[in-house]
């Protein structure tokens, strides 16, 4: 009885694992993966549809998955045979893309799976160091979606400041995306 019980431990133990991994490993493609399927599914919701299908077939296929192999390949292979299915269910619209389109986007963004990944990481380190006054109007402008207007008005600050210093944010931003994709250097301007 104890072995059966151990046995069952053991099973669950690595499904979670699994789950775990999977998680992790498909948060990292998620934005890939629906830029791509966004690029050939012109209909908002029929992306959406075929980025959940995706998602399904992924993780009824995850122990499929070769983990000695790059994931976002194998993903974007799925979707894009979801995308050839959706394309042809559809095949009447206007605007739908052949199979050898798809295959070449399906490469691009195969291709630039990587930089994408490397850049949303050091994007984040760098809003990691963002301090003070600096982060609170990101924050108020781009997290809670503030105009403008409501943020000097919150702040004190006339609307062309804010606009000023949030052009000020993103270009100390942007140095230190580029500085964190060759060096860990912060800009001086973003962490005031």
């Amino acid at each position: 009885m104890n072995q059966h019980r151990d046995t069952t431990t053991s099973e669950s133990e690595s499904s979670r694992q699994s789950r775990r991994e999977l998680n992790v490993l498909w948060t990292q493609a998620h934005s890939v993966v629906l830029g791509f399927i966004r690029s050939t599914v012109i209909d908002f919701h029929k992306a959406e549809d075929v980025l959940q299908e995706t998602a399904a077939t992924v993780a009824e296929k995850f122990e499929e998955y070769d983990r000695s192999r790059p994931f976002v390949p194998w993903v974007l292979g799925i979707a894009r045979y979801k995308v050839l299915e959706e394309l042809r269910a559809n095949s009447r619209d206007k605007l739908v893309f052949d199979d050898e389109v798809v295959e070449v986007l399906t490469s691009a963004f195969d291709e630039l799976a990587p930089s994408a990944s490397d850049t949303q990481v050091a994007l984040e380190s760098c809003l990691n160091r963002i301090r003070g006054r600096a982060k609170q109007l990101l924050e108020m402008r781009y997290l809670r979606q503030q105009s403008v207007t409501r943020v000097a008005e919150t702040t004190g600050m006339t609307a062309g400041a804010v606009r000023v210093a949030l052009h000020r944010i993103r270009k100390a931003l942007v140095d230190c995306v580029h500085g964190q994709l060759g060096s860990d250097d912060m800009p001086r301007g973003a962490s005031k």
